[in-house]
């Protein structure tokens, strides 16, 4: 079995327009591959959340995947951050196993990034960071 997690960072030249990376922003409906053909979107509800205690933003899932380990992409969140350009500067990929998946401090985000971009278990939620 192979299971593929990874990071990129400092991703330049790209040549896919990054709003083709956006599968659900402020509206709750999950844009599918196949919707081109069927033309209807369908209600999506929220599998995660990105709290905000002040000092850092904290990604915690709703709920955890029926079996750890288990050959799903389920069990995997998505995360990414552009700049103002709407450049990708991040990408990652995390196995979920516990209900708080990540954090990320605000000073250090600041200024770098201004779009975090998490998607999970067919939900995706955009943070402006300004």
């Amino acid at each position: 079995m192979i299971k593929i997690l990874g990071v990129f960072n400092e991703i330049t030249n790209t040549t896919i327009p990054i709003e083709n990376f956006n599968l659900l922003s402020e509206n709750k409906y999950e844009k599918h591959a196949f919707s081109y053909f069927t033309k209807e979107a369908k209600p999506v509800t929220a599998t995660f959340d990105i709290a905000d205690n002040g000092k850092e933003l904290v990604v915690k899932v709703n709920k955890l995947p029926l079996k750890e380990g288990a050959n799903n992409s389920n069990n995997y969140l998505y995360f990414h951050f552009t700049n103002a350009e709407g450049a990708l500067k991040s990408y990652t990929v995390l196995e979920v196993n516990e209900k708080i998946v990540t954090s990320f401090l605000k000073s250090e985000i600041k200024g770098k990034y201004t779009t975090l971009r998490v998607h999970y278990n067919g939900y995706t939620l955009t943070k402006d960071l300004n």
